[in-house]
């Protein structure tokens, strides 16, 4: 009988493809596969459940979610740091982590099809740019019931995304505010469009209200060597489009009335577009919840 039992929950999971992950050995959390009508396909999601929640039986307690694009690059970074600030601050309370895994990042997470020259030519990376909103609504309509029908979810829910990702953050923010509590942009590619969602955000903090919501920004070190960040504002070089369209985003926030809407950022001198991620996820998770 207990062979037979044991074997349907075998054959249970894999028809609804639930199996764990293992990275460094360490066990991490579970796959899900969702299908979006919204997206016309499957996307894979890898959900990192807090152990107290697989401790307790019965556990009726749910918890707060980080919803975290490119998810497939960062899950095991976000998870580390949750673990991290668990072990050194008893204030930190447990999370879930939804990480949704790309299938067209170009698509998902841009706002804009990003068009260059005289002939109006997509950037031959991103030619299927543009389609932010749809992915919003695959989030909005699709992902979030999705998590909180089958997990210990709670209403409380943050956006977390690097560089398009990123992007992909401050555009929800600036055009769906009530979707998340919580916004965390690391390094966003703000830069993208030529700036294009730079002024779009300087007219929304003058005439919308965000209240009750917060935003971390984490910007990175990108900067040639020998410059600083004097010298980068005035420069109009390729080379420093990036950083400076992030520091433009920072200064809007710093001087723009107040709008209910609580907001740091950090400037990582020792971390380069690539290896902010861990620091600025651990630092955006320690002031989303315990300052």
């Amino acid at each position: 009988m207990k062979l037979v039992l044991f074997l349907l929950l075998i054959v249970s999971l894999a028809a609804i493809g639930a199996q764990t992950i293992k990275t460094r050995s360490l066990l991490l959390g579970e796959t899900a596969i969702i299908h979006s009508a919204i997206l016309n396909e499957y996307r894979k999601l890898l959900i990192y459940l807090p152990k107290q929640y697989n401790e307790a039986k019965p556990n009726k307690s749910r918890y707060p979610v980080i919803y975290l694009l490119d998810g497939g690059a960062h899950f095991a970074r976000v998870v580390d740091a949750i673990k991290q600030l668990r072990e050194v601050n008893k204030a930190f309370p447990p999370l879930m982590v939804v990480a949704i895994v790309n299938t067209d990042r170009a698509r998902d997470l841009t706002p804009s099809n990003y068009l260059l020259g005289p002939n109006k030519e997509p950037i031959s990376d991103f030619k299927t740019s543009g389609g932010g909103e749809q992915f919003a609504d695959f989030i909005e309509k699709e992902l979030v019931p999705y998590i909180h029908a089958l997990y210990p979810a709670d209403t409380h829910k943050t956006l977390m995304g690097h560089s398009l990702g990123g992007l992909a953050v401050v555009n929800i923010l600036l055009k769906h505010p009530l979707f998340f509590d919580a916004y965390v942009a690391i390094d966003p590619s703000m830069w993208w469009d030529d700036w294009k969602l730079l002024p779009e955000i300087r007219d929304a903090l003058k005439q919308k209200s965000f209240n009750g919501k917060v935003l971390f920004v984490g910007i990175a070190n990108t900067m040639p060597q020998g410059t600083d960040i004097k010298d980068v504002r005035k420069d109009i070089s390729p080379e420093t489009n990036h950083i400076r369209s992030v520091l433009e985003f920072a200064d809007i926030l710093e001087h723009s009335p107040s709008t209910g809407l609580k907001w740091s950022y950090r400037y990582y001198e020792n971390h380069d577009h690539g290896s902010v991620t861990a620091k600025a996820a651990y630092d955006a998770l320690e002031f989303l919840f315990v300052t």
